[in-house]
């Protein structure tokens, strides 16, 4: 039965190369973590947009425009 086992893969193999970025993910590039990061301010964005809107509408008080 031990002739079954098969041997442990090395250590290196989850380390990037300039040939595998990733073995994970085999066609990730650098716009994939521009493009995470991007999406992640945007969204982190449209959250405090929606935070605003909600402030606005249950304090009447909070946002004023000056008089004249």
């Amino acid at each position: 039965m031990a002739s079954d086992r098969r041997p442990l893969p090395s250590r290196d193999i989850c380390r990037p190369t300039p040939h595998r970025p990733h073995r994970w993910l085999p066609g990730a590039t650098a716009w994939l973590g521009w493009i995470l990061f991007i999406s992640i301010i945007m969204v982190s964005a449209g959250l405090i947009t929606i935070a605003q809107g909600f402030v606005a509408l249950l304090n009447e008080d909070f946002y004023q425009a000056p008089a004249g």
